[in-house]
């Protein structure tokens, strides 16, 4: 885990640049790449939103 959080802000947004250009930005990597459905996406996005107390 520690290395997951200890990426660099440089890596990460060459990272990010790297999904951008090849699959349109992460949602398009988790449709082509991953073969998520947009269903799949939309309960993903919704439980990131999710405030847990």
């Amino acid at each position: 885990m520690w290395e997951l959080f200890s990426v660099r802000s440089a890596g990460m947004v060459a990272f990010l640049g790297t999904v951008q250009q090849t699959w349109g930005g992460v949602e398009g990597y988790l449709v082509t790449y991953l073969g998520f459905s947009g269903e799949e996406i939309e309960i993903m996005r919704k439980n990131l939103k999710k405030e847990y107390r």
